[in-house]
């Protein structure tokens, strides 16, 4: 009895897993030169919906951003003493891991 919740249980979960609607960013944000730029502002906005979700780049510059639903997405990414960068029509689409990376200029 035990045993057939437990698989009763995993099948509901493995199910529930299979649902996801939603997608994933990551990406490096780097100077010209190459050199990575942590602490910079990374936003993603769903054009659709005006959804927004900002992170900042590690100590690598690297940056996930988690949890995005699925659609077309402007990206931005700032740094003090850097131009903005701005990518338009970035398009999330199921459990999607999209890498996006972000140069900056001086």
């Amino acid at each position: 009895m035990m045993f057939a919740r437990f698989a009763l249980a995993l099948a509901f979960a493995s199910l529930a897993y299979s649902q996801t609607t939603t997608a994933s960013l990551l990406g490096v944000v780097h100077d010209l030169s190459g050199a990575v730029l942590p602490d910079a502002a990374i936003s993603a906005l769903n054009v659709a919906t005006g959804f927004e979700r900002t992170v900042t780049s590690d100590a690598t510059g690297a940056y996930l951003i988690t949890n995005l639903p699925i659609g077309e997405y402007k990206v931005t990414a700032s740094k003090q003493g850097f131009a903005k960068a701005v990518l338009n029509r970035i398009t999330l689409v199921v459990n999607q891991n999209a890498r996006v990376d972000i140069s900056l200029n001086v």
